[in-house]
């Protein structure tokens, strides 16, 4: 089940949750036959799963739907599963152990519960432990992809059957397939988890970005990625729109008080090449800007509103709702495997339902008026 309590914008782990660490890889142990060519038996990588029904040593005061919350350095899931077979003596070759404990290895750096970070959907664990270190490589925690829309019920199924040998190293996401690839453009993340959510390349001089369906401009004053660049704005002149000045990550300047609540790091996106020069990168824009055109026809010039007088950057067209759409109707487009439905379910579940921004608001449509 969606338990909806956040901390850092990624949903908190707890023994209520749905979310599970799947696949890490490789997990080798000792496994059957023992022959008197190999006496311990024979190494074999296991895809080793954790489940967050499974937490145990969590928080014993804060509880989340009445369970325990996973704590650092504090909490594991007592067990997990897929290596059973490796059970030859040895076992694990590195913690002798089969079936052993997932630790998280990355935690929330100012969330506590009880005094002690919480951790998170996407945040990193280890697994089959029986000492430290762990026996499998770390893996991603997907307890997000438990509470993604009824709408993505074929896309939730197919990135974890496409991206089950996917593994994080640093900022790149690696061995990836075509076919995990591909599944992948169809679930959307936070920008400020691209890196460790888009796939990258096989060299270390690629990089994968998330590109925003509805466009960042469409809440934030003009003038830079965010609108700080060159706009002499002091951050009087910034909490008076209602933005929160504390956090390191509030570095968009609302258009005005009902776009306070959206962040730009925090909104949803699809994976892409790093820059418009990737012909998807390019595509997806192109079509936004088509879909941004139309929109302004139907309008007849006459705008929805403005926050300035020029038509091509400062005037709306479109409301939250239409543009919402129109992301939707884009990425369908370059990615015809997605179920539109679903990208518009993810795309409400931010905007509308996280950032509070009602759907019938106008929103403003930067675009090349031809």
């Amino acid at each position: 089940m969606s338990n909806e309590v956040y901390a850092n914008t990624m949903e908190v782990s707890c023994k209520q949750a749905a979310g599970k660490s799947v696949a890490a890889f490789p997990d080798v142990c000792m496994t059957p036959p023992q022959t008197p060519a190999t006496p311990p038996g024979v190494p074999i990588p296991y895809p080793n799963t954790g489940m967050a029904s499974d937490t145990t040593d969590g928080s014993s005061s804060v509880k989340i739907s009445g369970q325990e919350v996973m704590l650092k350095n504090k909490s594991c899931f007592k067990k997990s599963s897929g290596d059973e077979a490796g059970s030859a003596p040895m076992k694990g070759v590195v913690t002798h152990k089969i079936t052993g404990k997932v630790f998280f290895s990355m935690w929330s750096m100012d969330v506590k519960f009880e005094g002690e970070n919480v951790v998170r959907h996407l945040d990193m664990t280890t697994h089959n432990h029986g000492s430290t270190p762990p026996n499998a490589l770390p893996t991603v925690y997907q307890d997000m992809l438990a509470a993604l829309p009824p709408e993505c019920a074929k896309e939730k199924a197919e990135f974890e059957s496409k991206c089950s040998s996917a593994t994080v190293q640093g900022n790149k996401v690696k061995n990836c397939t075509d076919d995990c690839k591909k599944a992948q453009k169809c679930i959307l993340v936070p920008k400020k988890l691209d890196k460790k959510f888009c796939c990258g390349e096989d060299t270390d001089t690629e990089e994968r970005t998330g590109d925003h369906l509805v466009e960042v401009s469409s809440f934030t004053q003009p003038g830079g990625r965010g609108g700080l660049s060159g706009m002499g704005v002091t951050r009087a002149v910034i909490a008076s729109t209602g933005a929160d000045i504390s956090s390191p990550l509030s570095k968009s300047i609302p258009l005005d008080a009902q776009f306070a609540g959206y962040d730009q790091f925090a909104a949803p996106t699809v994976c892409v090449g790093k820059d418009h020069s990737d012909p998807l990168h390019h595509k997806l824009q192109s079509l936004r800007d088509k879909a941004k055109r139309r929109r302004r026809n139907a309008c007849r010039g006459q705008a929805l509103d403005s926050w300035g007088p020029d038509p091509a950057s400062d005037h709306s067209y479109a409301t939250l709702g239409e543009s919402i759409e129109d992301g939707a109707w884009a990425h369908k487009q370059a990615f015809p495997q997605c179920e539109k439905a679903c990208t518009e379910k993810q795309l409400e579940a931010y905007h509308v339902d996280e950032a509070g921004i009602p759907p019938e608001t106008p929103v403003r449509t930067a675009t090349v008026l031809s």
